[in-house]
């Protein structure tokens, strides 16, 4: 993943604050269908300098809802530390995923946990 994948899937980039994250970078997508807002994805990028090495992170920040027994419940939901798993090697290469794989995984999150729409459609 990297910045230039996020800004051509549709992510638009924010100004982090200090209050909400000490991040670099901040993007959010909003993910809906023809029933209504399903949810945001928000991202944020950090970039640190230790070691004479260049490390380039990223942190995904959901927020759900749920209702049960007529009670809503907001579920935040933090992905951090995403890679693709190398069966061969048994390790977690962090180097090449990408953000369709991300969204496939939140997507899947999401419709099997039946969460609810963050808003509804007039129709």
């Amino acid at each position: 993943m990297n910045i230039q994948e996020l800004l051509d899937n549709g992510y638009k980039e924010f100004k982090p604050t200090p209050i909400i994250k000490e991040a670099d970078r901040a993007f959010q997508k909003r993910v809906e269908n023809d029933i209504g807002k399903k949810y945001f994805i928000t991202i944020y990028y950090y970039n640190s300098f230790t070691d004479n090495i260049d490390r380039e992170s990223y942190e995904i920040d959901l927020q759900f809802n749920k209702i049960v027994d007529n009670i809503e419940f907001t579920n935040n939901i933090l992905i951090f530390g995403f890679g693709n798993y190398n069966e061969e090697k048994k390790i977690i290469e962090y180097d090449n995923v990408n953000i369709k794989d991300v969204e496939k995984y939140i997507e899947e999150l999401w419709s099997k946990n039946e969460f609810e729409y963050y808003e509804l459609w007039d129709n």
